[in-house]
């Protein structure tokens, strides 16, 4: 998240989109280690899954808006 943070008050699209992608991949973690752990209740791992796909698509709209702000700044 810092390196977002960074990436957006500098201005440098490429640690925008880097910390965007390891945040990504500590969810993806944190999600599989949960997964294992509860792999016989299969439902809350299916709601889990639409709750990362919607927050994986609410993350590139804002991605996506953060480099069209900082593209218009400069």
């Amino acid at each position: 998240i810092g390196t977002i943070l960074i990436g957006y008050y500098r201005g440098i699209a490429t640690f925008v989109n880097t910390g965007i992608v390891f945040f990504i991949l500590a969810l993806v973690h944190v999600y599989w280690n949960t997964a294992v752990k509860f792999l016989p209740r299969s439902i809350s791992l299916i709601v889990g899954g639409i709750v990362l796909i919607a927050g994986g698509i609410y993350l590139e709209r804002k991605r996506r808006e953060i480099i069209n702000r900082m593209s218009e700044n400069e």
